[in-house]
């Protein structure tokens, strides 16, 4: 009997424990606000919101420039597109610690404003990231979404 209690607490810790390290949408606010979707370790999407909404997808390989990096999402029943720029390392002062002169370090969106980060916030239901090396899906989480849009229309 014991035993089948153990294994019994061990199947529940382990399912506790993977739903910790579950992707999952997060905020923060330090130097701007910050929405967050991923591993707590690596996030694999960030929207930032200050004077202006930016998007930033670090690039999970050690990769050269190929091919575009898409980020789509629906607002209102309508399917949007946005091209994401690409950071190379060693291009336009961009230093890399981690990568090789050459290699892409992260594709990037600026838009003026923070009214698009706070449209993504407040009206978006999904997003999705496609590339050569990316391929991501995820639902928005109307809570986190929420606290993300009052601290951003606060943030000065």
């Amino acid at each position: 009997m014991r035993t089948i209690g153990r294994a019994m607490a061990a199947v529940v810790l382990a399912a506790s424990s993977t739903s910790v390290l579950a992707d999952s949408w997060t905020t923060m606010e330090e130097e701007s606000i910050s929405l967050s979707y991923g591993s707590q370790d690596a996030a694999k999407l960030e929207i930032f919101c200050d004077k202006d909404s930016q998007i930033v997808v670090p690039e999970p390989g050690r990769v050269k420039p190929s091919a575009p990096v898409v980020f789509t999402f629906v607002e209102a029943g309508k399917t949007k597109t946005i091209r994401l720029d690409t950071e190379i390392c060693g291009v336009d002062g961009l230093t890399c610690t981690d990568r090789k002169n050459g290699e892409i370090s992260a594709y990037k969106k600026t838009v003026r404003g923070k009214k698009q980060a706070l449209a993504w916030a407040e009206k978006t239901s999904s997003f999705s990231v496609k590339g050569p090396t990316i391929n991501l899906s995820m639902k928005a989480n109307n809570t986190v979404f929420a606290k993300f849009a009052a601290s951003c229309k606060k943030w000065k």
